[in-house]
């Protein structure tokens, strides 16, 4: 994991990637770290080092991507985040301005 569990250090890890290559890797993280919190030797301290949470907060960020809407429960840290993100994918053409008015309401 490239992140051990800390969302906006993921977000930073994405930034500079494709709108798909974001997807991917937000996808491959949430598995990774659903599947290290448990069944294996170390869950417990990994659920404890806050997996669960990252793993919530991953999923929110995919829903995000996906459908273009906020995530029920995102709080404005994460939003933040979905603008930083958004904000990338417009400079880059991959998104047009209007992807914003989401993060608006």
């Amino acid at each position: 994991m490239t992140s051990q569990f800390n969302f906006p250090r993921f977000i930073e890890s994405i930034i500079d990637k494709s709108y798909y290559e974001m997807l991917d890797a937000a996808r491959l993280e949430a598995h990774t770290a659903e599947s290290v919190s448990s069944g294996i030797k170390g869950s417990v301290e990994n659920r404890k080092a806050g997996a669960p949470q990252y793993v919530r907060k991953l999923k929110k960020f995919i829903y995000f991507l996906e459908h273009n809407g906020i995530p029920h429960g995102s709080d404005i840290f994460d939003i933040s985040l979905y603008k930083k993100v958004t904000d990338a994918l417009i400079k880059r053409g991959e998104f047009n301005k209007s992807a914003l008015d989401v993060l608006r309401k």
